[in-house]
């Protein structure tokens, strides 16, 4: 797998890789990543088709994803610290 390309986004980092049947798509936003691999063939030979297919409304759904992503993470953490704190509450035995 090798980088073809990459795309100027605002938010993500978005690279572009070149398989011997796809066009793996990677979307970074900070810690998190999405992957979308395209299969070459039905109107995806390349670079510029890859760029033709990442449409603003695919881009919005994938911001809405990342998003749904970091909730998920952040309520997990939220979840630790109240289970570590139920373990702190408990009396000390002898």
């Amino acid at each position: 797998m090798r980088i073809i390309g990459s795309i100027p986004h605002a938010r993500f980092k978005i690279t572009v890789f070149k398989t011997s049947t796809r066009f793996p798509l990677q979307l970074e936003d900070r810690d998190l990543v999405q992957t979308y691999r395209l299969r070459q063939g039905n109107g995806i030979e390349g670079f510029a088709d890859v760029m033709t297919w990442l449409t603003d409304e695919r881009l919005n759904k994938a911001t809405a994803i990342f998003d749904q992503m970091r909730q998920q993470m952040t309520d997990h953490e939220e979840d630790d610290k109240l289970r570590k704190s139920e373990i702190n509450d408990l009396p000390d035995l002898i």
